[in-house]
């Protein structure tokens, strides 16, 4: 088991509850969906597993240990893309800004190097390595914010609606890498609402509604009770394993 939450809640500034008793666990190399229509915890939730939120109860664990014990590691561990890509843009170059982690991991010149270009390269972007960051497409802002935790090394991928404001060929490429991350073994967390696109990448769902967990389990055991949740389910006539607009470009 690699993160677990224990009995998580929190509250919004005004009182109303944003989490209660959220108790969930991930195992390494899973790949898991949130869902749950706006206001129902998902975006608190991935920003307490981030650490950027601290829970105003309950624990959450890492690896066997409080996420507050990580300290700085924890940056590399876990790795968090924002449903806003221009918010994550740091670098004057589309290099600079990947480079931007691991410097500040403390990686040396080569290892930053070599780190950014391997990102680069698996996010297709190594073309466009010296191009201001704020004149790229939102494809490729969306591409570099993925390069730009794929140079941490993180262990778990964290990724806020990415799939948003995504045009079809920019939806594909982002699938595609989100698939690498998979196969490399990374621990992937992902909000998003539009299941015909990426079901099919999941080992599993959870629902969140009003704060709570409703569902946790394979997506196509909860199918018919989505709708209940406000989901919007994947046609009958396909299967959870060809909800994936990979199957198309195939």
């Amino acid at each position: 088991m690699i993160l677990e939450l224990r009995n998580v809640s929190r509250r919004f500034r005004d009182g109303t509850t944003a989490l209660r008793n959220v108790s969930l666990s991930f195992t390494r190399g899973s790949f898991t969906l949130l869902l749950g229509t706006n206001g129902s915890g998902k975006s608190v939730l991935l920003k307490i597993i981030a650490g950027l939120l601290e829970p105003q109860e309950g624990s959450v664990v890492l690896e066997g240990k409080p996420l507050s014990d990580h300290g700085r590691s924890l940056h590399q561990k876990i790795g968090f893309i924002f449903q806003n890509p221009d918010s994550q843009i740091v670098g004057q170059t589309v290099e600079e800004d990947v480079a931007f982690g691991p410097r500040n991991l403390g990686c040396t010149e080569s290892q930053i190097i070599e780190r950014s270009e391997k990102a680069l390269e698996k996010t297709g972007l190594l073309h466009l390595k010296d191009k201001r960051p704020h004149l790229l497409s939102g494809g490729e802002k969306r591409r570099l914010a993925v390069a730009g935790v794929e140079a941490m090394e993180p262990d778990i991928v964290l990724l806020d609606e990415p799939f948003g404001n995504l045009d079809y060929p920019g939806a594909i490429e982002l699938l595609r890498i989100l698939k690498g991350l998979k196969e490399s073994g990374r621990t992937i967390i992902l909000v998003t609402h539009d299941l015909m696109k990426s079901a099919a990448l999941a080992d599993r769902a959870i629902v969140l509604s009003k704060g709570s967990v409703v569902e946790n389990g394979p997506l196509e055991t909860m199918r018919e009770r989505l709708k209940g949740f406000g989901i919007k389910p994947p046609p009958e006539a396909f299967p959870i394993e060809k909800c994936s607009w990979l199957d198309e470009t195939a």
